[in-house]
């Protein structure tokens, strides 16, 4: 059976997050990937100038029902070209990644460290594969913003090092799930959730003490049945919780589906 991943997918590299959504069939060898701007650029850093890491997360979907797949782990392969087809890979990534209701995350360069070096103003592209399928077509190029990590590499600019320019902290997924229209959590790792109010949706995070400054979070909500107008996603913290609320374009409260992913800087 042809396999067809959804990708929700975050570039950390050098300071900077760039979300997109993309939706490929990897087994066909040319067609058209839909690609849209799925969150605003954040701030976050993971990995150093000598091992650079791309927080990387997505979706895997049955292509017969366009619903997730089983949990379970899925042998994922990812790779770095400075071409958009043909070619030999200047990195390549094989590793079993963990997806609970299709969602999965991982930091592609903390098995195969990337060198550093392949970010020197080259268009690079990232190519995926999931499980036996071919690699997905067209491979997605990396924006400019991911060439960060060729500035985190100079000792100096104009005398101020790269670390007066951006906070290294832990970086990493502190966690991320889908939540229902009722405030339920229905997949995800290290959090619980509930409906405050009409239009507030309030996540505590295992552990931690949610704060607006200490971490960053991203919020995609989920078009469906349940949810088929647009709908505008904000954050706030309060009391510790993580707060989400949902508007229509009018302004009005809504109640859908929604997926988040919360990250330390």
């Amino acid at each position: 059976m042809q396999s067809m991943f959804k990708l929700l997918t975050s570039l950390v590299l050098g300071g900077v997050i760039v979300a997109v959504l993309m939706i490929a069939n990897p087994t066909a060898p040319t067609g058209p990937v839909r690609v849209a701007l799925a969150q605003e650029p954040q701030v976050a850093l993971k990995g150093s100038a000598t091992n650079p890491q791309l927080l990387f997360q997505g979706q895997l979907l049955n292509p017969a029902t366009g619903q997730p797949v089983a949990d379970g782990p899925y042998n994922m392969t990812f790779s770095l070209y400075n071409v958009a087809s043909g070619g030999a890979p200047l990195w390549i990534e094989n590793k079993n990644i963990g997806a609970s209701a299709g969602l999965f995350a991982t930091m592609l360069g903390n098995v195969a460290p990337i060198n550093p070096d392949i970010f020197n103003g080259q268009q690079l592209y990232l190519g995926i594969a999931v499980a036996g399928d071919p690699e997905a077509a067209p491979r997605q190029p990396l924006g400019y913003s991911a060439y960060a990590v060729f500035a985190n590499k100079a000792d100096t600019l104009d005398g101020l090092h790269s670390t007066d320019f951006v906070r290294q902290g832990n970086g990493g997924v502190v966690a991320y799930g889908v939540v229902d229209p009722s405030g339920s959590r229905l997949s995800g790792q290290r959090f619980s959730s509930r409906r405050a109010s009409d239009g507030v949706y309030e996540i505590s995070i295992d552990g931690e003490s949610y704060d607006l400054n200490k971490f960053v979070t991203t919020v995609t909500v989920i078009d469906n049945s349940t949810c088929p107008n647009a709908v505008i996603a904000k954050t706030g913290s309060g009391n510790g919780k993580l707060l989400v609320y949902l508007y229509s374009l009018s302004n009005q409260i809504a109640a859908c589906k929604f997926h988040f992913m919360t990250l330390e800087p």
